[in-house]
C-alpha cells in the first residue's frame, strides 16, 4: 500500500492500483512522518491561486515534467529478487535488458522470460 496525494485529496492505494490509475492523474507519492521523509503537510491546502488539473494543457504537461525530473531516481532493478518486483519493475528491468515483452500479460510470464535470458 502506498499514501498518495495530488495536493488535494490524499489516498491510501495498492502500488499497482497507484501505477495504473493515479500516477497519470497526478498522483505522487507522500510518506508518513515514520520514514522521515514527505508527508502530507508538507502540501499546502488548495486556495483560489492554485492552479487546477483543468487549467490549460500546457501548464500540466509542464507541471508533469518538471515533476519527473524531481522525482524519477535510477533505480538498479538488478539488485532486487524478481520475486519482490511488482509487474512494472519486471517490465521495465526487461526492457532495460532488451527483452521483446509482447503479449506478455503476467507477473509470472514476465520472471519465466527473464530468468530465461539472464
Amino acid at each position: 500500500m502506498i499514501t498518495i496525494t495530488n495536493g488535494q485529496i490524499t489516498l491510501t492505494v495498492p502500488n499497482s492500483a497507484y501505477r495504473a490509475m493515479y500516477q497519470t492523474s497526478g498522483f505522487h507519492p507522500i510518506c508518513d512522518e515514520e520514514c522521515g521523509e514527505v508527508s502530507a503537510d508538507t502540501f499546502p491546502a488548495p486556495d483560489a491561486e492554485t492552479p487546477s488539473r483543468t487549467d490549460s494543457v500546457e501548464e500540466t504537461d509542464e507541471f508533469e515534467a518538471s515533476y519527473e525530473t524531481d522525482v524519477e531516481e535510477e533505480i538498479d532493478l538488478s539488485e532486487i529478487p524478481l520475486s519482490e518486483m511488482d509487474f512494472y519493475q519486471l517490465c521495465d528491468y526487461a526492457d532495460q535488458l532488451g527483452l521483446d515483452r509482447k503479449g506478455l500479460r503476467s507477473k509470472k510470464e514476465l520472471r519465466v522470460l527473464i530468468r530465461n535470458n539472464t
